[in-house]
């Protein structure tokens, strides 16, 4: 989710909106539920990268590593996004 707020942040430029942003608690608790539930998940590649991460990573995860375009789109077209 941090992912998610970094780049949004760079998109938006009220204050209230920002504030409104970075309100939201993201939690990586939900991460065990989103295994379970074989949840598909797009991973900043660039990120990962930089932090020294491989594709161990991902184990046991549907997931895969993105680009930020594909980061982003999945937030676009969705009715709502939880964070």
């Amino acid at each position: 989710m941090m992912i998610y707020q970094r780049h949004i942040k760079r998109l938006i430029n009220k204050k209230e909106q920002i504030e409104y942003f970075q309100s939201f608690n993201c939690d990586i608790a939900v991460l065990p539920e989103l295994k379970e539930h074989n949840i598909k998940l797009y991973v900043s590649g660039m990120s990962a990268k930089a932090r020294g991460y491989d594709d161990s990573l991902l184990n046991g995860f549907n997931a895969e590593f993105s680009m930020l375009d594909k980061l982003i789109s999945p937030s676009v077209e969705a009715d709502s996004v939880l964070c």
